[in-house]
């Protein structure tokens, strides 16, 4: 989603491109998903953040939920969430997901992202810790985690994820940068 752009959130989810067993019904979380888009691209933000939210409840008590649908529904209502500025709904839900789904990155990477938006470091950096846990060679997680570590105040632990993202990434240009200020 670009805020910038004409197109609504959770737009590059379509209804029609679930897999879905059964027939789309009107109180269906993806019928809802939908309303809360047209009513967010109306410019109906109160409807819009009442439907997302009504989305993610009604997709979390459908089972099963680990089918990538249901994830997809929860990912889109939260972008929602975030598109019409209501970043503490979006952070519950967030925290929702990741009570189902406690290692997925897709959440865990739009939670350390919404904490950092409200300022929160020291709650990204524990999802971020988790992400490089998960993903131990992947530089881009241990270099958030540094900036994470770094914003909050904690320079040995961002002076160790800076040094891990150059063991991963020796010739990563920002890790470097930072590495030096730490």
């Amino acid at each position: 989603f670009n805020p910038g752009s004409s197109q609504s959130p959770g737009s590059s989810f379509r209804a029609n491109d679930l897999n879905m067993r059964d027939s789309l019904s009107l109180d269906s979380p993806a019928a809802i998903l939908t309303q809360a888009m047209a009513a967010h691209g109306s410019g109906d933000t109160e409807t819009s953040i009442r439907l997302y939210k009504k989305v993610t409840a009604s997709t979390y008590s459908q089972l099963p939920l680990e089918e990538s649908d249901n994830k997809e529904l929860i990912r889109a209502a939260i972008e929602g969430l975030q598109a019409c500025g209501d970043g503490m709904a979006a952070i519950t839900a967030l925290e929702t997901a990741l009570n189902h789904w406690p290692g997925s990155p897709m959440f865990l990477i739009r939670a350390a992202n919404a904490y950092e938006n409200i300022g929160n470091f020291e709650r990204a950096s524990q999802h971020l810790q988790t992400i490089t846990e998960r993903f131990p060679d992947k530089s881009r997680y241990f270099l958030r985690l540094a900036n994470a570590h770094a914003a909050r105040g904690n320079w040995e632990g961002a002076e160790a994820a800076y040094a891990r993202t150059l063991n991963i990434s020796p010739l990563d240009p920002t890790a470097t940068l930072y590495r030096g200020d730490v």
